[in-house]
């Protein structure tokens, strides 16, 4: 099995097979690193496999301590991983809303994206990762473009979009302790 920075490039699988869960692949970009303050240490809980020789893999009940060994920064981290997952979510539904409106993207809202993708969180609540009714949706160049931005637990942000040109873009806000290291994630 190839190391799991070779199957994982800009948040996006590679071409080739990935044999496993979701959570496995969590655990793969958690230990490959987020940024310098990404995880140190990682306690892995046998499961299930992942990979093409059968190597065992860790689940979502993956505990991960920071630099500093602080279960609060481990937990903002873990809030960061779920608004990075469904700032993706949301960029593939609006992906979908412009394909569906001829590659324009007008129109489009946090509820319509919700509608695409009923896993969609629109506005805070539960401790949840979420898009905001208003903000978390914005349409670049009259429909050209568009940029979708979820917000963590802790308040961080994660940007991911399109230009009018097509060029995507990916941006995120937070502190020294999340999962966004100037600028980027």
């Amino acid at each position: 099995m190839l190391p799991a920075s070779k199957w994982i490039m800009g948040g996006r699988l590679r071409q080739g097979r990935f044999m496993g869960s979701l959570a496995g692949l969590a655990v793969a970009v958690a230990v490959t690193g987020c940024g310098s303050g990404g995880p140190k240490h990682v306690t892995k809980k046998r499961t299930g496999t992942v990979g093409h020789t059968g190597s065992t893999s860790a689940t979502s009940a993956t505990s991960a301590t920071s630099a500093t060994g602080s279960t609060s920064d481990a937990a903002a981290l873990s809030a960061d991983q779920t608004a990075e997952q469904l700032a993706h979510t949301a960029a593939s539904a609006a992906m979908t809303y412009g394909t569906n409106n001829n590659g324009n993207y007008s129109g489009m809202t946090a509820a319509a994206l919700h509608a695409l993708a009923g896993t969609i969180q629109v506005g805070p609540g539960a401790g949840n990762a979420y898009i905001t009714p208003s903000g978390g949706v914005t349409i670049l160049d009259s429909g050209a473009g568009f940029t979708v931005t979820a917000t963590s637990s802790t308040d961080d942000t994660f940007s991911i979009g399109e230009s009018a040109s097509g060029t995507p873009t990916q941006s995120c806000t937070g502190t020294a302790s999340s999962a966004c290291q100037n600028g980027s994630w």
